[in-house]
């Protein structure tokens, strides 16, 4: 009778103890399906404000650079549980979708970011990626779209910006 009767407080002891870990899990899946604390992410965008060679909006009929100048593309980034393994920036030409260049981008940590005069909508205390290089003549004549890929081990993330602007002579 004693066996009998310790099996049964085992049992509801085990099934109780069963029942709070289950009905705990279920609360905490259903309130939070994926934890921002634990699950690798890159989130980004390509700054549509640029100041090199001069203010504009990149995506607009009024980005027009001409060849041979400076043009510099930030690409501010948010990151968590991640390493980023590359990141790029793909100028590509709109009327025969053909890549023009693949440059690396720098990080704001990057000596070289020290010297860069920020859009407004860019902070020297955010996270960000750039780019300065000139229009040569493989620009000229061109509408160019940008695509940034910035890739971690676990994830990426991707923006692009269309017609983002056009070089002349």
């Amino acid at each position: 009778m004693k066996t009998v009767f310790h099996l049964c407080v085992v049992a509801v002891i085990s099934f109780a103890a069963l029942s709070c870990t289950k009905s705990d899990f279920s609360r905490l899946t259903a309130e939070n399906p994926s934890n921002p604390n634990t699950d690798p992410y890159i989130s980004s965008k390509i700054e549509r404000n640029i100041v090199d060679p001069g203010e504009m909006e990149l995506g607009t009929a009024s980005a027009i650079i001409h060849q041979g100048e400076k043009v510099t593309i930030f690409v501010p980034y948010t990151i968590g549980n991640e390493v980023f393994s590359t990141a790029t920036i793909t100028m590509t030409d709109d009327a025969t979708g053909l890549p023009i260049k693949t440059y690396d981008l720098l990080s704001y940590n990057d000596e070289s970011s020290a010297q860069l005069t920020l859009p407004a909508t860019v902070s020297r205390s955010q996270e960000f990626y750039f780019i300065s290089f000139v229009a040569d003549e493989s620009y000229t004549g061109k509408t160019i779209s940008i695509t940034s890929l910035l890739e971690g081990h676990a994830t990426s993330s991707t923006a692009v910006i269309q017609s983002a602007f056009s070089v002349e002579p």
